[in-house]
C-alpha cells in the first residue's frame, strides 16, 4: 500500500475533471481526495497499491475527454489506516 499527494497542472479546471478523478478512483477502488487550487491546478491524496496507482495516474493524465494535464508532481505521504472512500473537497 502507499498514498501519494498529486498535484495536476494544465486544463483541469471548470471541465468536470475532479468528478472525473473522483470516478476514476472508485474504479480502481482507491481512496483519498481531489480538491481544486487557487491556481488553477488540481490537488489529490491518493491511496491504494502499486501497480494500481501508476494506472490511475495515467487514466487522470489521457482519459479525460476536455480536460488537458501539461504535468503531473508527485510525493509518497503516511499512509491512513481508516480512509474507507474517495471524495471531493
Amino acid at each position: 500500500m502507499k498514498r501519494v499527494m498529486i498535484k495536476a497542472i494544465g486544463r483541469v479546471q471548470g471541465v468536470g475533471f475532479r468528478w472525473f478523478v473522483k470516478q476514476t478512483a472508485e474504479r480502481y477502488r482507491l481512496t483519498g481526495w481531489v480538491e481544486n487550487q487557487w491556481d488553477g491546478s488540481v490537488w489529490m491524496e491518493v491511496q491504494g497499491s502499486s501497480e494500481v496507482l501508476m494506472l490511475f495516474l495515467q487514466s487522470i493524465q489521457h482519459e479525460h475527454p476536455y480536460a488537458r494535464v501539461d504535468s503531473v508532481a508527485s510525493r509518497d505521504l503516511p499512509l491512513l489506516e481508516d480512509e474507507k472512500a474517495f471524495y471531493i473537497r
